[in-house]
């Protein structure tokens, strides 16, 4: 498992966080969003990663199963969207550390993509 794998999970595992740890999800969630601001400006992260994800159990046996599937299946392939008006304003805020540029995830499954501007990943906004 590389660095960019291993990031990306822990992406997917951040709004995740209340579920995987409980009451110490703020707290986690806060290392966590430290260390993948560090990775998004290039710093090795994937020890210290690893050793934040494996202080719990539920985070590092999601993680286990992510990294571990098969490729392209940790994702879903599809993503419906149901009938009627979608809730807006109650998704994830996203942010280019480069330029600012803002975007926002309504749905956990939906991955994050890249700012079109600077080519870098999205991070969460503080």
């Amino acid at each position: 498992m590389n660095e960019d794998e291993i990031v990306s999970a822990a992406h997917m595992m951040r709004l995740l966080l209340p579920e995987l740890v409980g009451d110490d999800a703020q707290e986690v969630g806060r290392e966590l969003d430290d260390l993948l601001a560090r990775a998004h400006s290039g710093e090795p992260v994937k020890e210290p990663l690893l050793r934040l994800v494996f202080r719990y159990e539920g985070t590092r046996t999601w993680m286990e199963d992510v990294l571990n599937s098969p490729r392209g299946t940790a994702r879903p392939r599809k993503i419906e969207v149901l009938p009627g008006d979608r809730d807006t304003g109650s998704g994830t805020l996203y942010v280019c550390p480069k330029c600012g540029e803002e975007w926002e995830r309504d749905d956990v499954l939906e991955p994050v993509p890249r700012c079109a501007k600077d080519g870098v990943d999205f991070i969460p906004k503080r």
